[in-house]
């Protein structure tokens, strides 16, 4: 993608080390302010990337809202440093009734026969509040990281980060969702609500393990930006910007640009908004809004939205879509 064979500043970021185990062993590093013997250098020439990844939902079922459906720019097409094929929009974050529409993504056999499925309802863009990213690496890549002192940019000028979600994460969401559909629940309806979004949130976004490495060093976004704005913006307010959607086979990637004010290469991608509108990410208050549409590799139950009691549960048992990830 975009190279450069300099490096123009060090950016530090403090950890603490943590291990955990999901099916294969995997090694997470907390940022942490109380530990500061332990400090993450990156040389970073030009941005961070910070991105958040979906399943293509395989079926013709769409969830449409906001005021907003416009295909603004047709798709294009490209393969990445692993040889993986991309179809890409720059400059916007597509929801899935706009990627219906793409005449590229139409000509994608297997994309093809993933829209065109039936799937059963499920929740309607719940809101994800992510306050941690994490970077993910292989075992040579963590020497690497450590022996060097941190991420640095070399060639690469970018740094990636995904946004982790947690089970707090997921209930806070639910929380959320109940509460923009039935904001006038009484107290013994809230009480007898069963938890039902975990059920639809099988996407390869909510595990904790990783396809890209067993090794994931995990910060917190504020203590990112602030050390970013510190270090590298020479105290101004690091800039967000929409940068892509990405659309694999069975797999969507939203992405977020950061980078500081004084860089005016990436002034044509538009500032992230603040959640007052419908965008499918945002950033507010030190979080980045996540509003999901496509959760799930495959969901065996279909929402179910009782509007007398106010109550929202599953129903089926059937197995609903194949969607998966590359």
């Amino acid at each position: 993608m975009y190279r450069y064979k300099h490096t123009i500043g060090t950016f530090q970021l403090p950890y603490s080390g943590e291990t955990s185990t999901e099916g294969r062993q995997s090694e997470t590093l907390q940022s942490s302010s109380k530990s500061p013997n332990k400090v993450i250098h990156c040389g970073l020439t030009r941005a961070i990337y910070i991105y958040q990844t979906a399943d293509l939902p395989s079926g013709s079922y769409v969830q449409t809202w906001g005021k907003r459906l416009i295909v603004s720019r047709e798709m294009k097409v490209r393969h990445n440093d692993r040889g993986v094929k991309e179809n890409f929009s720059s400059g916007e974050h597509k929801n899935i009734a706009t990627l219906k529409q793409e005449k590229t993504l139409l000509k994608e056999a297997g994309i093809d026969r993933y829209l065109s499925k039936e799937i059963a309802p499920y929740p309607e863009a719940p809101e994800f509040h992510l306050s941690k990213v994490a970077h993910v690496t292989t075992k040579r890549g963590l020497d690497g990281i450590l022996k060097s002192g941190g991420f640095k940019g070399g060639e690469k000028s970018f740094l990636w980060c995904n946004l982790p979600v947690d089970d707090d994460d997921i209930i806070a969401a639910e929380c959320r969702y109940l509460e923009k559909i039935f904001p006038d629940r009484t107290p013994e309806q809230r009480q007898i609500q069963q938890p039902f979004l975990s059920k639809f949130t099988t996407s390869p976004a909510f595990r904790k393990a990783s396809r890209f490495g067993n090794f994931r060093f995990t910060f917190s976004l504020s203590d990112l930006l602030m050390m970013y704005s510190q270090q590298i913006c020479g105290g101004e307010e690091p800039v967000l910007r929409v940068y892509e959607t990405v659309v694999y086979k069975q797999e969507i990637m939203y992405t977020v640009l950061v980078h500081s004010p004084d860089n005016k290469e990436f002034e044509k991608y538009p500032v992230l908004g603040d959640g007052s509108d419908d965008a499918l990410c945002a950033y507010m208050r030190g979080n980045i809004v996540w509003r999901a549409q496509a959760m799930s590799k495959t969901h065996a139950f279909g929402l179910a939205i009782d509007e007398v009691n106010q109550n929202v549960g599953t129903e089926g048992g059937g197995m609903h879509g194949t969607c998966g990830t590359m």
